[in-house]
């Protein structure tokens, strides 16, 4: 046995990667667990989308401050206005694209979840059996790094799309009397750039396994 791989093996008993396999293992089975609840609530959701359903949406709409300030504790800064930017409650009458656009994104994302911990699960298999640079890591971190770009970013646009989809919901507030300067109109498209960075960088993890993976193959046999 070539040194790097004496040193590899005794990766076998340390309890961090057993710690990691255990969690990935336990990832795996929440995420089709909760895989079924979603797919199980869109279709209680189409069933009684005419009657009504519970739903939050998102809006922007300013309310006045209230007369009295506050005896103690935190408040409202004088001269600015507070604003409604989520509401739930029971709505009926929505498109069914809505309801299957925004449980398609909750399920992208938890799908995208257990991709993950598959990869774990066999990143951390390899390196507890001793072979902490052998291929299936590197493959292992690449298939990692598509997951986590397409994944995430597949999610937030379903999403938005949903949101595109859903059309106004009629609802009561508090009438507002003022000027208001609020965020930008809901709905534009945008995407999170973090599930790039974390790609890059699960890509450059893998090449510095495949980089060690050739270091290992010629150290095979030294002294």
């Amino acid at each position: 046995m070539s040194v790097p791989d004496e040193r590899a093996a005794a990766l076998r008993q340390k309890s961090s990667v057993s710690f990691v396999f255990v969690v990935a293992l336990g990832t795996i089975v929440v995420s089709a667990v909760r895989a079924w609840f979603v797919v199980a609530g869109m279709v209680d959701q189409l069933a009684h989308r005419t009657t009504g359903i519970d739903w939050t949406w998102s809006l922007e709409e300013p309310i006045d401050q209230p007369s009295a300030s506050a005896a103690a504790g935190a408040s409202i800064v004088p001269g600015t206005t507070p604003a409604v930017t989520e509401m739930i409650g029971r709505v009926q009458d929505l498109p069914a694209a809505t309801i299957v656009l925004h449980s398609l994104s909750e399920l992208v994302a938890v799908l995208t979840t257990m991709g993950i911990a598959v990869c774990l699960l066999l990143v951390t298999r390899s390196i507890g059996d001793g072979r902490p640079f052998a291929r299936t890591c590197s493959r292992a971190l690449v298939t990692l790094a598509v997951i986590v770009f397409v994944g995430f970013e597949a999610a937030t646009i379903l999403e938005l799309v949903a949101r595109f989809t859903q059309p106004a919901i009629a609802g009561t507030l508090p009438e507002f009397s003022g000027s208001y300067t609020g965020h930008p109109e809901r709905g534009q498209l945008s995407a999170p750039f973090w599930p790039v960075v974390a790609a890059a960088g699960l890509a450059a993890l893998a090449s510095v396994f495949r980089t060690a993976d050739g270091y290992r193959d010629d150290a095979t046999g030294l002294v």
